[in-house]
Protein backbone atom coordinates (compact mmCIF):
# COMPACT_ATOMS: atom_id res chain seq x y z
CA UNK A 1 0.00 0.00 0.00
CA UNK A 2 0.82 3.18 -0.91
CA UNK A 3 2.08 5.82 2.21
CA UNK A 4 0.24 8.80 2.51
CA UNK A 5 1.02 11.82 4.00
CA UNK A 6 -0.94 13.31 6.70
CA UNK A 7 -2.33 15.98 4.22
CA UNK A 8 -3.42 13.02 1.74
CA UNK A 9 -5.35 11.22 4.66
CA UNK A 10 -6.96 14.32 5.58
CA UNK A 11 -8.04 14.74 1.53
CA UNK A 12 -9.36 11.23 1.27
CA UNK A 13 -11.23 11.37 4.43
CA UNK A 14 -12.89 14.59 4.03
CA UNK A 15 -13.73 13.19 0.37
CA UNK A 16 -15.38 9.40 1.49
CA UNK A 17 -16.96 11.49 4.43
CA UNK A 18 -18.85 14.00 2.04
CA UNK A 19 -20.23 11.11 0.14
CA UNK A 20 -18.02 10.82 -3.02
CA UNK A 21 -17.47 8.04 -4.50
CA UNK A 22 -13.81 5.89 -4.34
CA UNK A 23 -12.91 6.48 -8.08
CA UNK A 24 -14.36 10.68 -7.80
CA UNK A 25 -11.91 10.67 -4.61
CA UNK A 26 -9.01 8.88 -6.46
CA UNK A 27 -9.38 11.64 -9.13
CA UNK A 28 -9.94 14.59 -6.76
CA UNK A 29 -7.26 13.50 -4.47
CA UNK A 30 -4.45 11.64 -7.26
CA UNK A 31 -4.38 8.98 -4.56
CA UNK A 32 -5.08 5.27 -6.25
CA UNK A 33 -8.38 3.65 -5.46
CA UNK A 34 -6.65 0.65 -4.01
CA UNK A 35 -4.85 3.18 -1.28
CA UNK A 36 -8.03 4.80 -0.71
CA UNK A 37 -9.74 0.96 0.21
CA UNK A 38 -7.28 0.25 1.96
CA UNK A 39 -7.34 3.67 3.93
CA UNK A 40 -11.00 3.08 4.63
CA UNK A 41 -10.64 0.01 6.25
CA UNK A 42 -7.96 1.26 8.85
CA UNK A 43 -9.81 4.57 9.40
CA UNK A 44 -13.18 2.63 9.89
CA UNK A 45 -11.30 0.29 12.60
CA UNK A 46 -10.01 3.10 14.23
CA UNK A 47 -13.57 4.76 14.58
CA UNK A 48 -14.97 1.42 15.74
CA UNK A 49 -12.47 1.60 18.48
CA UNK A 50 -12.64 5.08 19.30
CA UNK A 51 -16.83 4.65 19.34
CA UNK A 52 -16.38 1.48 21.83
CA UNK A 53 -14.04 3.62 23.90
CA UNK A 54 -16.26 6.45 24.45
CA UNK A 55 -20.17 4.83 24.12
CA UNK A 56 -19.94 3.43 27.97
CA UNK A 57 -21.54 4.26 30.53
CA UNK A 58 -23.79 6.36 28.86
CA UNK A 59 -27.63 7.60 29.91
CA UNK A 60 -30.38 7.65 27.51
CA UNK A 61 -33.94 8.97 28.02
CA UNK A 62 -35.47 8.14 24.78
CA UNK A 63 -33.70 5.39 22.56
CA UNK A 64 -35.38 4.83 18.63
CA UNK A 65 -33.74 2.23 17.09
CA UNK A 66 -34.02 1.41 12.72
CA UNK A 67 -31.71 -0.49 10.43
CA UNK A 68 -30.09 0.85 7.24
CA UNK A 69 -30.07 -1.03 4.00
CA UNK A 70 -26.94 -1.74 1.77
CA UNK A 71 -25.61 -4.62 0.05
CA UNK A 72 -22.42 -5.86 -0.47
CA UNK A 73 -21.16 -7.05 -4.11
CA UNK A 74 -24.75 -6.87 -5.35
CA UNK A 75 -28.24 -7.13 -4.51
CA UNK A 76 -29.43 -10.02 -3.29
CA UNK A 77 -32.17 -11.21 -5.96
CA UNK A 78 -29.02 -11.11 -8.04
CA UNK A 79 -27.09 -13.45 -5.91
CA UNK A 80 -26.30 -17.09 -7.17
CA UNK A 81 -25.76 -20.58 -5.32
CA UNK A 82 -22.29 -19.82 -6.19
CA UNK A 83 -22.04 -16.58 -3.89
CA UNK A 84 -20.56 -16.17 -0.48
CA UNK A 85 -23.85 -16.03 2.29
CA UNK A 86 -21.68 -12.56 3.13
CA UNK A 87 -22.62 -11.03 -0.26
CA UNK A 88 -26.15 -9.88 -1.15
CA UNK A 89 -28.64 -7.18 1.11
CA UNK A 90 -26.70 -5.86 4.62
CA UNK A 91 -28.54 -4.17 7.09
CA UNK A 92 -27.00 -2.57 9.71
CA UNK A 93 -28.88 -1.65 12.69
CA UNK A 94 -28.47 1.82 14.55
CA UNK A 95 -29.98 2.91 17.99
CA UNK A 96 -29.62 6.33 18.80
CA UNK A 97 -30.35 8.53 21.68
CA UNK A 98 -33.37 10.86 20.45
CA UNK A 99 -32.55 13.76 22.78
CA UNK A 100 -28.64 14.34 22.16
CA UNK A 101 -28.51 12.74 18.67
CA UNK A 102 -26.06 10.43 19.31
CA UNK A 103 -25.41 6.92 17.94
CA UNK A 104 -25.39 4.81 20.80
CA UNK A 105 -24.44 1.62 18.75
CA UNK A 106 -24.77 -0.53 15.84
CA UNK A 107 -24.13 -3.31 13.92
CA UNK A 108 -23.83 -4.53 10.59
CA UNK A 109 -25.16 -8.03 9.37
CA UNK A 110 -28.23 -9.72 7.90
CA UNK A 111 -31.63 -9.02 8.94
CA UNK A 112 -32.20 -11.85 11.41
CA UNK A 113 -33.44 -12.47 14.56
CA UNK A 114 -29.53 -13.51 15.82
CA UNK A 115 -28.36 -9.83 14.69
CA UNK A 116 -31.43 -8.10 16.25
CA UNK A 117 -30.48 -10.30 19.79
CA UNK A 118 -26.65 -8.94 19.41
CA UNK A 119 -27.66 -5.41 18.88
CA UNK A 120 -29.81 -5.09 21.55
CA UNK A 121 -27.43 -6.48 24.02
CA UNK A 122 -24.75 -4.38 22.46
CA UNK A 123 -26.95 -1.79 23.43
CA UNK A 124 -27.96 -2.98 26.95
CA UNK A 125 -24.23 -3.31 27.90
CA UNK A 126 -23.46 0.63 27.52
CA UNK A 127 -26.53 2.05 28.68
CA UNK A 128 -26.35 2.55 33.05
CA UNK A 129 -30.42 3.38 32.62
CA UNK A 130 -33.37 1.92 31.34
CA UNK A 131 -34.61 4.82 28.68
CA UNK A 132 -37.94 4.25 26.94
CA UNK A 133 -37.21 2.34 23.38
CA UNK A 134 -38.69 3.17 20.10
CA UNK A 135 -38.27 0.54 16.71
CA UNK A 136 -40.39 0.02 13.91
CA UNK A 137 -42.60 -3.22 13.74
CA UNK A 138 -39.73 -4.94 13.01
CA UNK A 139 -40.50 -8.42 14.88
CA UNK A 140 -37.24 -10.02 16.19
CA UNK A 141 -36.84 -6.99 17.65
CA UNK A 142 -39.78 -7.59 20.51
CA UNK A 143 -37.50 -10.90 21.42
CA UNK A 144 -34.84 -8.71 21.64
CA UNK A 145 -35.41 -6.29 23.58
CA UNK A 146 -36.89 -8.75 26.09
CA UNK A 147 -33.59 -10.65 26.60
CA UNK A 148 -31.65 -7.57 26.66
CA UNK A 149 -33.61 -5.24 28.88
CA UNK A 150 -36.28 -7.03 30.00
CA UNK A 151 -40.41 -7.18 30.16
CA UNK A 152 -40.09 -4.10 32.54
CA UNK A 153 -38.40 -1.74 30.08
CA UNK A 154 -41.08 1.10 28.52
CA UNK A 155 -41.12 -0.10 24.67
CA UNK A 156 -43.53 0.80 21.88
CA UNK A 157 -43.54 0.54 18.32
CA UNK A 158 -44.28 2.45 14.91
CA UNK A 159 -46.80 -0.06 13.20
CA UNK A 160 -46.87 1.20 9.30
CA UNK A 161 -49.76 0.64 7.53
CA UNK A 162 -50.04 0.20 3.48
CA UNK A 163 -53.21 0.16 2.01
CA UNK A 164 -54.25 1.16 -2.36
CA UNK A 165 -53.33 -0.29 -5.66
CA UNK A 166 -50.22 0.06 -5.53
CA UNK A 167 -49.96 -0.68 -1.96
CA UNK A 168 -48.93 2.56 -0.57
CA UNK A 169 -48.18 4.15 3.20
CA UNK A 170 -51.27 5.33 4.58
CA UNK A 171 -50.42 6.35 8.42
CA UNK A 172 -49.21 4.22 11.36
CA UNK A 173 -50.24 3.31 14.74
CA UNK A 174 -48.09 3.73 17.83
CA UNK A 175 -48.45 0.30 20.11
CA UNK A 176 -47.25 -0.42 23.25
CA UNK A 177 -45.92 -4.06 23.65
CA UNK A 178 -43.55 -3.93 27.11
CA UNK A 179 -44.14 -1.54 30.43
CA UNK A 180 -45.55 1.91 29.93
CA UNK A 181 -44.35 3.87 27.44
CA UNK A 182 -45.37 7.51 26.89
CA UNK A 183 -47.70 7.47 23.80
CA UNK A 184 -45.88 10.82 22.98
CA UNK A 185 -42.18 9.51 22.98
CA UNK A 186 -43.02 6.18 20.91
CA UNK A 187 -41.64 6.93 17.03
CA UNK A 188 -38.76 6.83 15.27
CA UNK A 189 -38.71 9.85 13.17
CA UNK A 190 -35.48 10.86 14.46
CA UNK A 191 -33.03 7.64 13.97
CA UNK A 192 -35.05 7.71 10.06
CA UNK A 193 -33.63 11.07 9.82
CA UNK A 194 -30.51 10.30 9.87
CA UNK A 195 -30.82 7.18 8.28
CA UNK A 196 -31.73 9.26 5.60
CA UNK A 197 -28.71 11.68 5.84
CA UNK A 198 -26.46 8.20 5.97
CA UNK A 199 -27.97 6.83 2.92
CA UNK A 200 -27.70 9.83 0.64
CA UNK A 201 -24.02 10.18 1.71
CA UNK A 202 -23.20 6.51 0.58
CA UNK A 203 -25.14 6.47 -2.52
Amino acid sequence: MSRLSFDQRLRVTAALVDGCSIRTTERQCAVHRDTIMRWGLTLGDACQRLHDALMVGVHVDLLQLDEIHSYVFKKQGHLSDKDSSEKGDTWTFVGLDARKKTIVGYRVGKRTGANANAFALDLRQRIVNQPQVSSDGYAPYVEAIERSFGREIDYGQVIKQYGGRPSRYIGSVKTPIFGHPAPEHIGTSFIERENLTTRMCIR
